[in-house]
């Protein structure tokens, strides 16, 4: 990358980096020999997902997110014949896919005519990459697809900024999303998060009073932020796209760490439709998400090599939502597996003290619920044993309906997360595998039994706590293929 045949980029040392107390070590940046499988494989997986990402959403078409995807594989590759190769296979793909899920509902022959305005925007690429340096062209790419996202997302808020600018009312909603506004809004008006969230179940058209369930209540540490910072539920919202435009920097971030510059635009590239759709079906309260975005800030800090703030932003993670957990168990996962003892003992700390909230917190929902005369039961409507691996790929169907094909490219970036972490541990980097891995553990216990196939809706957003590393990981799913230690630097 940086130049064409022979550049002298080619030939420089790889930069092996060292991790430091306290951060991750982050793979070697190395990259293969363009024809090798290693080399195909990256630019093609690059090309499907960032095409099958912006096809629907972009503002202009599908011709122009094509061409994107073109010009990001021609920056990649920096080889003419390679870069048109890889850019014909992998938008022709996206293009059947979308004219198999749309059907009438595209021009059917668009999608094609597109491939071949991807396949000239590569050329474009590779010429630009041998006069701009690799780094400053995914710059570009990645401040272009997070002002895609924004265009869209923007005028969505602005249509829902007025429905959201009032209380919902009582028993005229049946939606958790929904329930998490009216608990934010009883809290706007002085109540303590407990009665709050009480009072918000009673006025559930779903429930006729508080769940006794003690699984079934949150912890109180996101909507107590949001009382504190915001005064509308709109603001949330604005909150939400700020926040999501700010996750998908640190995913490209983190992401040029473990691939390279160009290769991490595949991970913001995924995030636009993920997002947009949690925006447009109003699923933006929901929890996960919120404490995903600190998991994030907190992964972009330590590849940055600042372990105490991102440790701060891991724990604050982990209350905002219990399976965010991960974030400082990750932490502690890796420093143990580097045998770095002393470094660890933060980590774990913070995972004890976790786990110490929850309790607190089991305890006063027991409280509360005593108090108002209701017998406290532990986990009889809860979500353990509908867990599995049937039921984590059910999930995968969660905002995934403005991808190119809405099964297919979720599927594909999901498994291609679990190849990226499956190389980061055979090179003993087991930070952002963990983040993946620990959450999908979790989910083969608890879930809603639910399988692919299934209508939606049905805890399927638990996504949100391990799909956003899918796409950080997904970008390096081709070093599973390349040999530790060879290659050609970034």
């Amino acid at each position: 990358m940086g130049g064409g045949k022979g550049s002298k980029v080619a030939h420089r040392r790889a930069d092996a980096r060292q991790s430091t107390p306290g951060s991750p070590q982050v793979a070697t940046r190395t990259l293969p020999a363009v024809w090798s499988a290693a080399g195909l494989a990256r630019t093609m997986i690059l090309a499907l997902l960032i095409a099958g990402s912006l096809a629907v959403v972009a503002p202009g078409g599908i011709v122009v997110a094509f061409a994107f995807a073109g010009l990001v594989v021609g920056a990649a590759s920096a080889d003419y014949a390679h870069a048109a190769v890889s850019t014909a296979v992998g938008t022709l793909a996206t293009a059947v896919l979308a004219v198999v899920a749309y059907g009438p509902a595209i021009d059917t022959v668009m999608p094609f005519v597109a491939v071949g305005a991807a396949v000239g925007a590569s050329a474009g690429g590779v010429w630009l990459s041998s006069r701009v340096h690799a780094r400053i062209l995914a710059a570009v790419g990645l401040v272009l697809i997070v002002v895609t996202f924004s265009a869209v997302a923007l005028p969505i808020a602005g249509d829902m900024a007025d429905g959201l600018s009032t209380e919902p009312a009582d028993e005229g909603y049946a939606f958790d999303p929904v329930f998490f506004t009216k608990v934010f809004w009883t809290q706007e008006r002085g109540v303590g998060f407990y009665e709050a969230y009480g009072s918000s179940f009673a006025a559930d058209s779903r429930f006729d009073a508080a769940t006794p369930d003690l699984a079934g209540w949150r912890s109180p540490v996101t909507s107590t932020l949001w009382s504190l910072a915001f005064s509308s539920a709109s603001q949330v919202l604005y909150a939400f796209i700020l926040l999501a435009a700010g996750s998908m920097f640190a995913a490209w971030f983190v992401g040029r760490k473990v691939a390279d510059d160009v290769s991490a635009l595949a991970a913001p590239a995924l995030m636009v439709p993920y997002y947009l759709v949690a925006i447009a079906e109003f699923w933006f309260t929901e929890y996960e998400f919120w404490a995903m975005f600190a998991v994030l800030g907190s992964a972009a800090l330590l590849v940055a090599k600042r372990p105490w703030p991102a440790l701060g932003l891991a724990t604050l993670a982990g209350a905002m939502r219990e399976w965010l957990i991960s974030g400082v168990v990750a932490g502690a996962v890796h420093l143990v597996g580097k045998r770095k003892w002393r470094d660890a003992i933060p980590w774990m700390i913070a995972a004890v003290a976790v786990v110490a909230l929850y309790i607190a917190n089991a305890y006063m929902v027991r409280r509360y619920l005593v108090g108002i005369g209701i017998e406290p039961q532990l986990g009889s409507a809860g979500r353990v044993g509908g867990g599995g691996p049937l039921f984590v790929l059910y999930t995968l169907q969660f905002c995934s309906r403005a991808y190119a094909h809405p099964d297919v490219l979720p599927y594909t970036a999901f498994f291609l997360g679990l190849a990226g972490a499956v190389g980061l541990i055979l090179r003993k980097h087991y930070y952002l595998p963990a983040l993946l891995l620990l959450p999908l553990a979790a989910f083969m216990v608890f879930g809603s039994g639910r399988v692919p196939g299934d209508p939606i809706g049905w805890n399927d957003y638990y996504n949100a706590a391990f799909m956003p590393i899918a796409f950080v990981l997904a970008s390096c799913a081709w070093k599973t293929l390349c040999p530790r230690g060879t290659g050609r630097e970034d």
